[in-house]
């Protein structure tokens, strides 16, 4: 690998992209216009860029069921853009970014009306959330090079060559088959000890844990993989449940709501069955314990919850991880600048997240001399090693555009010790 390119400091780590082309190492720099001259670089740019300004939309559910989620991926969002146009000058020390919140109130028809009516003003779209709204908006651009954040880490949007996937979290899939590698390893945090089993939510996010479970078991013995699927619809699991204790499952994995999971982890003490419960982050929430717990309080709901450990699991808000000082940092520095003030949860975080890893695109974009929407499609597909700074260690996109993430096992914690309600336990692992 040679390095294609350097830019500045972004989340305080060196952003270095590689490519494989057999072409000498060189270093390009734009360099800002004095202030006696209103020209731009000579960088191609066109729609989504005017007087310098570049134009990025947040489609997200700003009203309605899903109102406070939407609202802490847009706060996340906003914090990080304003951190890059105030203290890094824009991209390149350039261009500021503009994010437009869209409010889709997780209706596809409404998002679809909303990037029609906004296209014609936009660069790329850097956050959404939700399944249904990611499919909606692949539909309505079709095949125009338009990166469009996907509403949710599973791998399988990949198949659509306009997706760009968060580089701060590994896909459901990934979470799950790494898990289940990791766990089998000679010395394990937490060992996936067989029969396998994996009960999920049907539709994307849960499809593609499946995905991950058949990847990492798809040589083992019949009987110790079993898998079953459920409604998103679902609010009772005594018999998907039972057939796990059937099956004698030991170590069963959970993709479904949290409030499809606190329903599990109630019914599982009814059924006197304690297998260890291993659950992606999308499963969990930090108000688990208090609500499990009932009038014990969170202290009685952690002691119903010490057999279950999550994956994709998220960094310590309260760590000392590099990129994580900077997000609190950026939190107290524009906090009062919003229009309410933040609380900080796994949301925030994606939205955060979205933000930065399409800032890393657009500084690839700008290093490689095209700003324009081709420009972002191609410095995604030649982006290299990018380091968020939250403890993990560089990720970076595989050749179908999956980002290749290290995981952690995390505990459930009471929410006086983690912002997140989870404590990692042990170290990184490879999820491949």
């Amino acid at each position: 690998m040679r390095t294609r390119v350097a830019w500045a400091i972004v989340l305080g780590l060196l952003l270095v992209s590689c490519t494989s082309k057999s072409e000498d190492s060189t270093t390009t720099s734009t360099t800002v216009p004095s202030s006696t001259t209103t020209t731009q670089p000579a960088v191609p740019t066109g729609v989504g860029i005017f007087e310098g300004t570049i134009t990025v939309a947040a489609l997200l559910p700003l009203s309605g069921t899903l109102e406070a989620f939407g609202r802490s991926v847009l706060e996340g969002h906003e914090v990080y853009w304003a951190y890059v146009n105030e203290v890094l000058g824009g991209v390149g020390s350039i261009y500021p970014v503009r994010a437009t919140p869209l409010d889709t109130a997780y209706d596809e028809e409404t998002a679809r009306s909303l990037w029609a009516a906004n296209e014609a003003e936009t660069l790329a779209v850097s956050s959404v959330l939700g399944s249904p709204i990611t499919g909606a908006l692949l539909a309505e651009t079709g095949a125009e090079q338009i990166l469009i954040a996907a509403g949710s880490q599973a791998s399988s949007w990949s198949t659509a060559p306009n997706v760009l996937l968060n580089l701060g979290l590994p896909t459901y899939r990934d979470q799950i088959a790494g898990a289940i590698v990791a766990g089998g390893a000679e010395k394990p945090v937490v060992a996936a000890v067989p029969p396998l089993g994996l009960i999920y939510q049907e539709g994307v996010f849960g499809d593609d844990c499946l995905a991950g479970f058949e990847q990492a078991t798809d040589r083992v013995a019949v009987g110790q993989a079993v898998s079953v699927g459920h409604p998103a619809t679902a609010t009772e699991f005594s018999e998907p449940l039972a057939t796990m204790q059937q099956s004698g499952v030991a170590t069963l994995f959970v993709c479904s709501s949290s409030q499809a999971l606190l329903q599990m982890v109630a019914t599982l003490e009814l059924l006197e069955y304690r297998p260890t419960l291993i659950v992606s982050s999308q499963s969990y929430d930090a108000s688990l314990p208090a609500a499990l717990g009932a009038e014990g309080g969170e202290a009685r709901g952690l002691e119903l919850l010490d057999n279950v450990f999550v994956v994709g699991s998220l960094p310590p808000f309260e760590g000392d991880a590099p990129g994580m000082k900077l997000l609190r940092d950026n939190l107290a520095r524009y906090n009062t600048g919003l229009s309410e003030p933040v609380e900080v949860d796994p949301w925030f975080f994606v939205g955060y997240t979205q933000a930065a890893t399409m800032h890393v695109v657009l500084e690839e974009a700008l290093a490689g001399g095209d700003l324009t929407r081709a420009g972002l499609w191609a410095a995604r597909d030649r982006l290299g090693e990018v380091d968020l700074g939250f403890g993990a260690g560089p990720s970076r996109f595989d050749v179908e555009h999956i980002p290749v993430v290290a995981d952690v096992l995390s505990v459930p914690a009471a929410s006086t010790d983690s912002r997140f309600g989870m404590l990692p336990l042990g170290s990184y692992y490879s999820t491949r």
